[in-house]
């Protein structure tokens, strides 16, 4: 499994069904993630979730939006993307694992 997959999915399934707790139980952190902009993401997800935030692609992109101020980074398109390729949540906890040993 390629890291950036594994990241890709991690993000994207958290955008899709936010078991932030089962990824966090992991112990993955944002430092962890090979791609910067994807480690920040998951940044912006956890906060969200500390601040019990709703979370989707909209509400995300939103958030990101109030709070770092208006990026390009973060579109609808990008986060969209993540949620697309995602391979799914069933096996999320082996994907954060793999990203923490990599």
């Amino acid at each position: 499994m390629n890291s950036i997959d594994a990241e890709q999915s991690v993000i994207g399934g958290l955008l899709i069904s936010p078991v932030i707790p089962r990824v966090r139980a992991t112990g993955l952190i944002s430092s962890d993630f090979s791609d910067v902009l994807l480690g920040k993401c998951y940044d912006h997800l956890i906060s969200m979730f500390k601040e019990e935030e709703k979370i989707d692609i909209l509400t995300t992109r939103d958030w990101i939006e109030r709070k770092v101020g208006a990026s390009n980074d973060f579109t609808f398109d990008f986060l969209a993307s993540l949620s697309d390729n995602c391979a799914g949540i069933e096996n999320i906890e082996v994907y954060a694992k793999h990203i923490r040993t990599r």
